[in-house]
């Protein structure tokens, strides 16, 4: 019986294309995390959000959504279920009873930190993989989301009245 012998597949159009290969690094570091999270019940999204409280303690919904590039009401079903899970703390402003005052729970600094260790190998592979070009990647990632979030002023001459 002979096998049907197909030739190699060609990425034709999406050899050179940055949006595509983006995404699939994207894909692929996303299922990485979510493999090594499986256990805690954890997303990569929660990991992201514990992290950012955890440095920002006493921060609002708003920075949270803002800084990691999240839209609000996204971040607002996060923040419920964080906190579901006591991993979180909200407090009420004195000045504005609608504001929550974020600050991560023992519980939530002790699932942050199991969660960091679980993750601690697929960042090794990648910082393997970037070795010393790793600030100069991230560098461009940065300069990728500016220029796509806020417009890319590259061809901007100062011509404008």
């Amino acid at each position: 019986m002979s096998m049907l012998r197909l030739p190699p597949a060609q990425l034709g159009r999406f050899t050179d294309n940055v949006c595509f290969h983006l995404r699939r690094t994207h894909e692929a570091t996303l299922q990485h995390a979510v493999d090594a999270l499986a256990e805690t019940g954890l997303l990569p999204i929660h990991v992201e959000v514990l992290a950012f409280i955890h440095d920002n303690p006493g921060t609002i919904p708003s920075v949270v959504a803002d800084a990691l590039g999240r839209d609000r009401s996204s971040i607002t079903g996060i923040l419920r279920t964080l906190s579901e899970q006591g991993l979180i703390d909200r407090a009420r402003t004195i000045r504005d009873r609608r504001a929550a005052l974020l600050t991560i729970s023992p519980a939530g600094e002790a699932a942050l930190a199991q969660a960091v260790a679980r993750t601690a190998a697929s960042e090794a592979v990648l910082d393997r993989v970037l070795g010393q070009d790793k600030p100069a990647f991230l560098d461009q990632l940065h300069r990728i989301v500016a220029a796509l979030t806020e417009g890319d002023r590259s061809d901007d001459t100062g011509d404008e009245l």
